[in-house]
């Protein structure tokens, strides 16, 4: 599926069929099923695997790794140093007691108006009442806090109160 949303083909990568050729060596041997993952989307790298013989895949910015933790986990190590960070994502909780529909024109317009900006809208229903916590995330702390500032303007302005950091 990656392959085909990358617009490459699916090979066998021989780097991969190696290693995993010498890992089931003493493991009842290499089948057809445990040869499917030598198969990357064409152009991919491989990330180096210490704990079971299947590599992970680094294709431009994607990374494929185990759904296993441990696994992934070594895996994220082999990368150590080699992956680009960015900023940190900030984020800010503004609660309210109000539906999700009855704010929704309200949290997109403010998001439009606030480039750099995204909302997340988490409902809930407690004490009886319907409410929702809206979270703010940029890498700006600038952006942030006047997105923040106007959601809340815009939630008083109907009627709702707010609450920092979420109910």
């Amino acid at each position: 599926a990656i392959a085909a949303a990358l617009g490459v083909d699916v090979v066998l990568h021989p780097v991969a069929q190696e290693t995993l050729t010498r890992y089931y060596e003493q493991r009842g041997g290499v089948t057809e099923a445990r040869l499917r993952m030598a198969r990357v989307p064409e152009g991919a790298d491989l990330i180096p695997n210490r704990m079971s013989g299947a590599p992970g895949i680094k294709w431009g910015n994607i990374f494929i790794m185990a759904g296993v933790p441990h696994i992934t986990a070594g895996m994220l190590d082999a990368l150590t140093g080699t992956l680009e960070g960015g900023l940190p994502l900030l984020s800010h909780q503004i609660g309210c007691w109000c539906a999700e529909n009855e704010v929704s024109t309200l949290l997109a317009d403010t998001e439009t108006a606030h480039e750099g900006c995204q909302i997340g809208s988490y409902p809930f229903f407690r004490e009886g009442k319907v409410g929702a916590n809206f979270v703010v995330r940029s890498t700006d702390p600038s952006m942030l806090n006047d997105c923040c500032a106007a959601l809340k303007t815009g939630l008083e302005a109907l009627g709702y109160a707010t609450t920092d950091g979420g109910i």
